[in-house]
């Protein structure tokens, strides 16, 4: 398990993580301010949470890979 955990420390996995959460929680906050402004319905805002949520699986699936 030790082995593990170094593994994705070296390979960054968890910077990663972290930052890719900080920029999803980033864009969710500005999207939810601007597209009222632009009168955008409710599925535009909810399409960017569930396209956000996708690929963050995917993106630490890929820098695991590297």
């Amino acid at each position: 398990m030790g082995n593990l955990l170094q593994g994705l420390k070296r390979r960054k996995v968890f910077l990663v993580a972290a930052t890719y959460a900080v920029a999803a929680w980033l864009l969710i906050q500005v999207s939810e301010l601007v597209l009222p402004n632009f009168d955008a319905p409710t599925w535009v805002n909810q399409t960017i949470i569930y396209v956000l949520l996708i690929c963050f699986p995917l993106l630490l699936i890929l820098f695991l890979g590297v």
